[in-house]
């Protein structure tokens, strides 16, 4: 499944345009389920060091989620999402180590049809 997703990062914006696959569990009125998704990312409004000219204002790199949660179903088709945890490792350049990694984690209601 291919999809566009907007993601925070940085209190910029940033476009990953991913590749994306999920395997769900039904466990009575439960379902666990887990994602990767892979792809690339532009960040831009911020300032980026660049070999050729010292600083940039965008960069591109690559980027990759994986994670799960626990859906439980209500009545209707909505349900309530226990839990979500996911994992964001991206190589934007930084003068470091060209690295970020962050922890998601989310709850909420869902609905099915």
């Amino acid at each position: 499944m291919a999809s566009v997703n907007p993601v925070a990062l940085k209190n910029t914006t940033v476009l990953s345009a991913s590749v994306s696959s999920s395997v769900g569990v039904p466990t009575g009125t439960s379902r666990l389920y887990a994602e990767s998704l892979f792809g690339a990312v532009h960040d831009f409004n911020s300032i980026f060091p660049s070999g050729t000219n010292g600083l940039a204002n965008s960069a591109d790199a690559l980027s990759m989620f994986f994670g799960g949660g626990i859906d439980t179903t209500l009545h209707g088709g909505f349900g309530i999402r226990l839990i979500e945890a996911g994992f964001v490792h991206t190589n934007l350049p930084n003068n470091a180590a060209d690295s970020q990694n962050d922890f998601r984690l989310g709850f909420g209601l869902s609905y099915r049809r």
